[in-house]
């Protein structure tokens, strides 16, 4: 898959559209235990990539470049992971952005949280969004955590092969 996302990278359209892109792999970790035990599953094998880009446009000029496509094809074709995943626009809203870490290699906990049929996406992020401020506000999260940005669906992307 590596080789795949530095040849998706490498392409012009790529460089000339996004800014940011940070490729996020799950780390075993004692943490699985203690987010067991207050009712999360154990984590499935998953990679998150979040890239940045100026506008959607811009994200969309990358979707309809023919050598993106045929990599994300090709990809699909080896990995599987396309009918499987999700890919959407989001607005990013930063609760903490306290001092930079003082560790070299900070540790960061990723929750993909996933609504209830019965909730809209709307509903979802006012009710998680009230959720992360209580947590955020309680002393040992304060004391704690350098960091904690809450991505939020705007609308999904238009294709499915943008998943890359």
């Amino acid at each position: 898959m590596g080789a795949v996302l530095n040849a998706a990278m490498a392409l012009p359209v790529f460089k000339k559209n996004v800014l940011k892109w940070d490729l996020i792999v799950p780390m075993p970790s004692s943490f699985d235990a203690s987010i067991r035990g207050i009712g999360f599953s154990e984590p499935q094998p998953h990679v998150l990539t979040i890239s940045e880009c100026a506008t959607s446009e811009r994200w969309a000029e990358v979707l309809a470049d023919p050598e993106w496509s045929r990599l994300v094809m090709e990809a699909e074709k080896e990995f599987g992971f396309c009918s499987t995943s999700h890919t959407f626009f989001s607005d990013v809203v930063t609760k903490i952005d306290g001092p930079e870490f003082d560790s070299v290699n900070p540790v960061r906990s990723v929750w993909i949280l996933k609504a209830q049929p019965r909730f809209s996406k709307e509903e979802l992020s006012h009710i998680l969004g009230g959720l992360v401020d209580q947590l955020l506000a309680m002393p040992k999260a304060q004391q704690t955590f350098q960091k904690h940005v809450m991505v939020r669906i705007i609308h999904t992307a238009a294709r499915s092969t943008g998943g890359l």
